[in-house]
């Protein structure tokens, strides 16, 4: 965790989807969410077809949503990405590595 507690302030809240809310998916389980940066430079990186990507590979799934959230620092390595409520921020996720980041999110064979 950041010993900033000013920089942990500002990543985003872990989402969860309560089962029997009208966002859940089939199973009611809870869902994964990936957060994408959209600052700047992260959009001028590839963010904006990173975020397109992954939505791509997990569109069949209820498990995983891919939101996109605001400036999370670390810009000079962007495309950053933030999973769930991780303050682990993974950097320069390029789009071509979009699968890699879905198997890394899912796990193997998911």
């Amino acid at each position: 965790m950041s010993s900033d507690p000013r920089k942990a302030a500002r990543l985003p809240p872990m989402m969860r989807v309560a089962p029997g809310d009208s966002d859940a998916g089939a199973s009611g389980d809870d869902r994964t969410v990936v957060f994408v940066c959209h600052g700047p430079s992260c959009s001028e990186r590839g963010a904006t077809t990173l975020c397109a990507e992954l939505r791509r590979l997990v569109t069949s799934r209820d498990d995983v949503r891919v939101c996109e959230t605001s400036c999370l620092d670390h810009c000079a390595m962007g495309p950053n990405v933030v999973l769930g409520s991780s303050t682990a921020i993974q950097h320069g996720v390029a789009p071509e590595r979009a699968e890699d980041f879905v198997r890394l999110v899912t796990g193997p064979g998911r």
